[in-house]
């Protein structure tokens, strides 16, 4: 049984099937080199790339359809064009855009990089490139794809691409040796096949095995480790496509005699069950884990989905500098843990790390706690004075959490210090300076106080230089698997407890969780949870949530339901209105009073509350 998750190959490794789930997991929107397309059909709405390198090759009836369908106007009969178009909605059309370039000559001359287009359409980035006369290269809000031209028997490939808001959908070309229907008939809305794109695996006789060694094939898979010796069918390689993680395992199939060789894909989601069977598989993916899949530092954040990354970047620019940093986010988010890493990755990481909470000092000593004070300078006050934060933090970082805490009167001192660089001690006259790097979070809306005249304007945009926003876990849900992996073999070597697997169920349940307490709130369910398991998998019963938090799905109503359910509220809206006169209900709704009574018996809504009205009997409006 060949399943839809699966790559067979013969046994001269030539590409005998690409299951449909298999390219799912291949060309998600995030992924920046998609590896393939599943089938379907040009939508409305729909936008594509076209590139022509000669039109009397392409054909007169691809040229008949863009300009009659499409109204795209060609010049020269043996031209070369880029054109971008949307398939034509009902009523609305979108003029397509049409670039002419000089022709693919194939003879050498000017063999550099060309860019034929640059240019936003339909809210698209789109860019294509000709390099070296035999590649060229469409690149779609930054996912690529790439079509080669054969010189030596001179094809010139028609490369296609339809794309919309959820990223590339199709690529092909119309090379006799690939294509299986020409672009002009995907154009008319011709169903077209599912596309493994080719040129991404340039070297005769490609294996799954050397695809899985990172040395030949990084920029295909982008993988920085595979795990565990080949030979082992039962052992799993974790694989990073874009930044999704992956599972392969080696399958085998025999056919007639004839030996073919297939390896099966598993997302995030299927990995648990699968790595509840194999534990070699999980110890893997916790290796793979350890030398972490981004190159770049990693600052400590759990999981790898498109938001996690982005703030990567973002400390990675930002931490070798001397910047302010605004942390925001919920509790639990790991505002400090971040600060942290900030400075360990900083180039102040030999030099002191201070942590001041602002809400838990006491309102009358936050200032002498921050500035530090003068031998005397009041009552109680320290023989010799008292360093402050600031001079403690002194060439390091200082870490200010919950900065709205700071009273309104002490943050215009603080202002001085991120302009000047100077204070005062509390007594003192003379000015101290400090070299100190800033780092500053809130659980609160900064701006809301602002305009709420809470917290000062000036030291906002002051500490707003570079703010970093870390998204709570309910936004993050999708990559739960992931920050699970991240988070589990560290809590079982705390707890000194064997490694578990978070199974199946337990997943989909936590993914139901809204997580009010985030990232720490995870940690404690998976501690208690690794305590109350009494194998080697976490089971739903082992995962305790608050019931209140929880997402219950809710039964899916039919069209006749649905239209049920708005009518009865409306009725029950309008009657309550009326104070339950049913004679006005009717009139206002432009119904008959008998028609509202069965209505009313039928959704079995009884008025307690019902104004008398004396010429009900009176009246038969209809």
């Amino acid at each position: 049984m060949i399943l839809r998750n699966t790559i067979v190959t013969d046994q001269k490794n030539g590409l005998i099937h690409l299951g449909e789930d298999t390219l799912e997991l291949v060309s998600k929107r995030e992924m920046t080199y998609p590896l393939g397309y599943a089938r379907g059909r040009i939508m409305e709405g729909d936008a594509f790339v076209i590139i022509i390198p000669d039109m009397v090759q392409a054909g007169c009836k691809l040229r008949q359809v863009l300009k009659e369908v499409y109204d795209a106007d060609m010049q020269d009969d043996n031209g070369s064009y880029v054109i971008l178009g949307v398939f034509p909605k009902q009523g609305q059309a979108v003029k397509p855009l049409v670039k002419a370039f000089d022709g693919i000559r194939g003879d050498g001359q000017d063999a550099k990089s060309t860019l034929l287009l640059d240019t936003v359409f339909a809210g698209y980035q789109v860019q294509v490139t000709m390099e070296w006369e035999d590649v060229i290269t469409i690149t779609v809000d930054g996912q690529t794809v790439v079509s080669t031209i054969d010189h030596d028997k001179f094809t010139l490939n028609t490369p296609m691409v339809i794309f919309n808001e959820n990223g590339m959908k199709y690529f092909c070309t119309d090379d006799p040796k690939t294509a299986k229907i020409p672009v002009e008939s995907i154009l008319e809305g011709e169903e077209f096949p599912w596309f493994w794109d080719g040129n991404r695996m340039k070297t005769e006789g490609w294996t799954m095995e050397r695809l899985l060694r990172p040395e030949v094939y990084r920029p295909l898979f982008a993988m920085d480790a595979a795990m565990g010796a080949s030979k082992n069918d039962e052992e799993m390689h974790i694989v990073d496509v874009d930044g999704h993680k992956l599972a392969v395992q080696q399958i085998f199939y025999s056919e007639e005699g004839n030996s073919i060789k297939g390896w099966q894909f598993f997302s995030e989601d299927d990995m648990t069950e699968v790595l509840g069977r194999y534990s070699r598989g999980y110890e893997a993916m916790q290796r793979a884990s350890e030398q972490d899949f981004m190159v770049e530092y990693t600052f400590g954040l759990h999981g790898n989905d498109e938001t996690i990354r982005r703030i990567r970047y973002l400390l990675q620019k930002s931490a070798v500098t001397n910047t302010t940093i605004l942390l925001t986010g919920e509790s639990g988010t790991g505002k400090t843990f971040l600060a942290k890493e900030i400075h360990k990755h900083s180039k102040r990481s030999d030099r002191a790390f201070v942590h001041v909470n602002c809400a838990a000092i006491p309102y009358n000593l936050i200032e002498s706690e921050l500035f530090g004070y003068e031998e005397g300078a009041f009552t109680g006050a320290k023989r010799g004075g008292k360093a402050g934060y600031f001079e403690i933090a002194e060439g390091g970082t200082l870490f200010l959490d919950e900065i709205t805490e700071m009273p309104l009167s002490l943050q215009g001192k603080l202002l001085e210090v991120l302009q000047n660089k100077t204070y005062f001690r509390i007594g003192g006259e003379k000015k101290q300076r400090t070299d100190v790097r800033l780092i500053v979070a809130t659980n609160k809306n900064l701006a809301g106080m602002v305009e709420a005249h809470r917290f000062r304007e000036d030291l906002f945009y002051r500490i707003n230089v570079f703010p970093i926003e870390i998204p709570p876990l309910r936004q993050r849900l999708s990559s739960l698997f992931s920050i699970i992996a991240d988070l589990l073999p560290e809590i079982c070597l705390r707890l000194d407890v064997g490694q578990q697997v978070v199974g199946m169920e337990a997943l989909e349940k936590m993914k139901r969780y809204h997580w009010p307490g985030n990232i720490r709130e995870l940690e404690n369910v998976l501690e208690k949870a690794c305590i109350l398991s009494d194998g080697k998998m976490i089971l739903p019963e082992d995962v305790e949530l608050e019931l209140k938090d929880m997402e219950t799905e809710k039964p899916r109503l039919t069209l006749k339901e649905q239209k049920e359910e708005f009518e009865k509220k409306v009725i029950i809206k309008t009657l309550r209105q009326n104070k339950g006169s049913r004679i006005e209900t009717a009139r206002q709704l432009a119904i008959g009073k008998t028609s509202l009574f069965e209505k009313m018996k039928k959704y079995q809504i009884e008025m307690a509350e019902r104004e008398d009205v004396s010429h009900d009997d009176d009246n038969d409006y209809r």
